[in-house]
């Protein structure tokens, strides 16, 4: 199981989480964001040695060029899309050679259409459905997930916290690829608790 700390956005807290070895560190560049990273502090950030890979730039119904200049600009090689970007949209980010995380927000039930992201995409993130961007840190009912059948692996996001970490691990699906965490492991808007994070790393990783 993969861990991803997402919402970063100070250098010192950045390197702090780094220093925990997970498999990716989120940077959001949606500006209505409390978690929007500064671009002063992101040259920072990028000089963490060895961080590029674990780099994932997180938009929201960005303009594609500005995506592109601002990824190339930063080193980054992965995306997070959390808006209404089209598979269209997503299959031309694969051919400028970036890696794809399609964020789908999930009510009752899980949409249909997401079919349609199949190849243009390398994972999905499924998240609560609100009315707001950027996630409601809530959980939504984890058993819509139970009628998904597609072989792309998916993040599972929104609302993971100490309180039911243990039981996102015990979802039998063989496509959960990564836990996604934020808000539920902060002491403050992105600014990550240690204490919290360093118990998750434990539980997932003792697993």
């Amino acid at each position: 199981m993969k861990i991803k700390v997402c919402g970063l956005k100070y250098y010192e807290n950045v390197l702090e989480v780094f220093n925990l070895n997970p498999d990716y560190l989120g940077f959001i560049f949606y500006k209505k964001s409390p978690r929007y990273v500064d671009f002063k502090e992101l040259e920072r950030i990028n000089t963490i040695a060895e961080i590029k890979d674990k780099k994932v730039a997180v938009f929201v119904n960005e303009d594609f060029n500005e995506v592109v200049k601002i990824c190339n600009a930063n080193d980054f090689i992965k995306i997070q899309l959390h808006g209404e970007e089209t598979p269209e949209y997503c299959a031309k980010l694969k051919e400028e050679g970036f890696a794809v995380i399609k964020a789908i927000s999930v009510g009752a039930k899980l949409g249909t259409d997401i079919a349609s992201y199949k190849g243009v995409v390398d994972f999905f993130l499924f998240d609560t459905k609100c009315d707001e961007y950027g996630g409601s840190g809530k959980s939504f009912n984890w058993e819509a997930l139970s009628s998904y059948d597609l072989d792309i692996p998916y993040f599972l996001s929104g609302g993971l916290s100490p309180d039911n970490t243990k039981n996102a691990l015990e979802l039998n699906s063989k496509s959960l690829f990564a836990l996604d965490v934020n808000s539920g492991y902060e002491k403050s808007a992105a600014i990550k608790d240690i204490d919290k994070l360093k118990e998750l790393f434990r539980l997932v990783r003792d697993e």
